[in-house]
């Protein structure tokens, strides 16, 4: 089998797959270790001209990529990893020779059939971060070399390995004049099945400000194939045609790249990223899908006829002006664009039918990456702020975030102190809080009315914002994490609201769900449970106060915490949550409150 990596006769688009081997396991025999007494040979045999890769390049010429003194070879049995290193220093050989060294463990006697070495030893490298360089293409390149072994056939006397490459290269050779001598960062390569990402910086020819970057990619069908990269903070562009990807060929692909949107909603490996609420880490010009009611992929939003901006705050006693957190915004061929500035809080942007109406409206949450936080006794991983929050840090007021009703995607605002209850500003007039008895007897009011709370009436609501009757409490809106996330989840994609009760997340991470006493922070009006649920980093819990259910009013602040979760205790109007109260430190982490209270959400990583 042959092993050059033949160029391809014309431009092709790619797909990539994630690929991922067992861990090397250091040899033991059946008993116990046993010592090779003497070195076992193989011969990896390359045809004449052939070389471990040969990569083509536009010109035609090729640049030859030879077995190196450090490559080792391997072969898997039983579980098993048996690695074979080279016999001498020699570089830039077209063959060579391995050894499984004297002194080893012994290697297990060949029985009757099929083996395969593999280069790398360990096997194929998981390809969905790579360098993105010819260089670095040597630690995902993957080939194999069968062979069937006979009965009584000894290590010493098999015969010469033909290595085959496994994976296809792809080159891309990608420009645009705003990359002249400038840094290229975050080159990637996506399409509907997978997507693989260049860790390198690049720099753009002075000529026409061209980069090259080389992926090793599965082989395999491609479709909605997508190149993208990053300079100085604009996202450029290119797609390609759908085709399919052979192994053990060089395809060479060469764009000019347009400046872009940034996807905030992209589908990766299959798995649909969509989401009621969005973060966003930097200013540039971003996109979401906006076809879809929340996370699904079957629930139509409507005819979009435009797209606004309902309100925009940083979270204080600073009222922006319209434009200051998110503007640009519009409604084209399924995407909702905007452009993010640098400032960090909190929009909400609305799609909007030819009536004017409202068919539903996306949080955009700008703030740094939320770091994640990992819970004790595999409770789960939290995110480190409450959602719609600019901060984790201890006593910030950025760190008190968004209020939510039980159920409602769309967020209310929070305080702009720590210590009272005073409104944080925003762009918006807030309409005044309704009755829902005064509501029609239907689901659709809170999607056309985003920024209005509904309050309960207990003879209709059972203390909720949604009627239902006296014995229905629709716990879909947020089911727990048995169920598929509802389309009115407010967290971001790959996050939820998190299970709550006896058996959610902060009484399994804590180890009890009663009662107990923790130490709260007086100063900065919170608690910090690295201790309880088991991080040496703060875990930033504030005491961040609620809207009321009966009147949608503000207050509690600095005294009351208490954090929604998607659980509902078995047939009854409340809903679970982590409450928290500043005197004595008392924390409960499986209470319930009244649906219709405004409180915050901690989401949890799916």
């Amino acid at each position: 089998m042959k092993t050059r990596i033949f160029s391809a006769a014309m431009m092709m688009a790619m797909t990539f797959a994630i690929s991922c081997n067992d861990d090397t396991v250091s040899p033991q025999g059946p008993a116990g270790p046993v010592l090779q007494e003497n070195a076992v040979i193989v011969h990896a045999v390359m045809d004449e001209d052939m070389t471990k890769v040969t990569l083509g390049d536009d010109s035609g010429a090729s640049t030859q990529v030879h077995w190196d003194a450090e490559d080792q070879i391997g072969i898997r049995i039983d579980e098993t990893t048996y690695t074979f290193d080279r016999t001498d220093d020699a570089v830039g050989s077209r063959t060579a020779d391995f050894e499984y060294k004297a002194g080893g463990v012994a290697l297990p006697t060949l029985t009757a059939g099929e083996y395969t070495f593999t280069y790398p030893a360990i096997g194929k490298a998981a390809l969905a971060s790579q360098a993105g360089t010819k260089e670095g293409l040597k630690a995902y390149h993957y080939m194999e070399a069968t062979f069937t072994a006979e009965d009584g056939q000894d290590w010493n006397n098999l015969p010469g390995l033909s290595f085959e490459t496994k994976v296809a290269i792809v080159k891309l050779t990608l420009k645009n004049e705003a990359f002249k001598g400038k840094e290229v960062t975050g080159v990637t390569l996506r399409s509907a099945e997978a997507a693989y990402a260049a860790t390198s910086v690049f720099t753009g020819s002075a000529a026409d400000g061209s980069i090259v970057a080389y992926f090793a990619v599965e082989p395999g069908s491609l479709t909605g194939c997508v190149i993208g990269a990053t300079c100085e903070d604009d996202y450029y562009e290119a797609s390609l045609s759908n085709n399919t990807l052979s192994a053990g060929r060089l395809y060479r692909v060469n764009k000019t790249m347009a400046k872009a949107h940034i996807d905030l909603s992209p589908v990766v490996a299959g798995v649909n990223r969509t989401a009621n609420s969005y973060i966003v880490t930097k200013a540039g010009d971003y996109k979401f899908k906006a076809t879809h009611k929340g996370n699904s992929t079957s629930s139509a939003v409507g005819t979009i006829k435009s797209a606004v901006v309902l309100w925009e705050s940083f979270g204080t006693s600073t009222a922006p002006s319209e434009g200051d957190l998110v503007k640009n915004v519009a409604y084209s061929d399924g995407y909702i664009t905007f452009t993010a500035t640098a400032a960090e809080g909190n929009a909400v942007i609305a799609a909007k039918d030819a009536s004017d109406k409202i068919l539903w409206s996306w949080h955009i949450w700008l703030t740094d990456q939320p770091a994640e936080h990992e819970y004790a006794n595999n409770a789960g991983t939290m995110m480190d702020r409450n959602l719609g929050a600019t901060s984790a840090t201890p006593g910030d007021v950025g760190a008190l975030g968004l209020l939510y009703q039980w159920g409602r995607k769309d967020p209310f605002l929070g305080s702009s102190s720590t210590s009272s209850s005073t409104e944080a500003q925003s762009t918006l007039t807030w309409p005044s809080p309704v009755q829902v008895s005064t509501l029609p007897v239907d689901a659709t009011y809170h999607i056309a009315n985003p920024t209005t709370f509904i309050t309960s009436n207990n003879s209709r609501q059972n203390y909720d914002w949604f009627f239902t009757s006296s014995s229905e409490y629709h716990n879909d809106r947020w089911p727990d994490s048995g169920s598929p996330k509802s389309i009115y989840d407010p967290c971001p994609a790959g996050w939820r609201v998190p299970d709550g009760g006896e058996n959610g997340i902060w009484a399994k991470a804590h180890g009890s769900s009663a009662y107990y006493n923790s130490t709260y922070d007086s100063a900065k009006r919170g608690f910090n449970f690295s201790g309880d649920f088991g991080e040496s980093s703060p875990i930033w819990y504030p005491l961040q106060g609620q809207r009321g259910y009966d009147d949608g009013i503000l207050k509690y602040v600095g005294l009351y915490g208490r954090y929604w979760s998607c659980s509902s205790p078995t047939g009854a109007p409340e809903a679970y949550l982590l409450y928290t109260y500043y005197s004595g430190g008392t924390v409960n982490p499986m209470a319930t409150t009244d649906r219709a209270n405004g409180l915050p959400v901690r989401c949890c990583k799916e």
